[in-house]
């Protein structure tokens, strides 16, 4: 009677203990991912704050070690996001801070790739709008004040402006489309950061 109770609970307690290892195998890799989540957020944030047009990257040639705080991954990093987005790809770090922090937390994730994809069409909106504010070239900037991807946008948007033949009723044109472009975009940015109560 003892001999079948005792073999009867060892299945249960090793069940019990490879859920456990299943458990604790998890908990380590999120907290692993989240860590490197948000120390890769704090290195592209210092790489895009000490971005030079001078340092060698994917658009410039240029000889001698970078002086990207971040080092030469830093020069290249930072010359990418600032060739695609513009400076509104900054607003990428916050998101993918939240997404390093809820895994380190061990909070549900949510829909991370969502999240993503909605900051990214929000940030090129944003830089759309901030380049047919400002317009294309800006001394520092690979791409402007929008990207490759705002600018294009903005292009188009430029390109339907000038349909309209009438300066004074294009400029009006121009700062809705600015206006509708800057807040949809902040308005995704928001919705992909994804904020809850906790």
């Amino acid at each position: 009677m003892a001999t079948s109770a005792t073999r009867s609970g060892r299945p249960g307690r090793l069940a019990e203990w490879q859920d456990g290892l299943k458990r604790g195998a998890k908990r380590s890799t999120a907290l692993v991912g989240g860590l490197a989540l948000i120390a890769a957020t704090m290195l592209l944030a210092v790489a895009l704050v000490s971005y030079r047009t001078s340092d060698p990257s994917f658009n410039t040639s240029a000889a001698g070690p970078a002086r990207n705080w971040a080092g030469q991954v830093g020069a290249y990093a930072s010359d990418a996001l600032l060739t695609l987005w513009g400076p509104p790809a900054g607003l990428l770090l916050p998101v993918v801070l939240v997404l390093g922090l809820r895994l380190l937390r061990d909070a549900e994730a949510g829909r991370w790739l969502r999240a993503i994809l909605l900051s990214i069409v929000g940030i090129i909106l944003i830089g759309t709008g901030l380049a047919l504010l400002f317009g294309g070239a800006v001394n520092g900037l690979p791409a402007g004040w929008g990207g490759a991807f705002g600018l294009s946008l903005a292009s188009l948007v430029e390109f339907g402006i000038a349909m309209i033949g009438r300066p004074a009723v294009a400029e009006p044109f121009r700062i809705v489309a600015v206006s509708l472009l800057t807040l949809s975009g902040l308005f995704l940015w928001y919705l992909g950061l994804g904020l809850r109560a906790e």
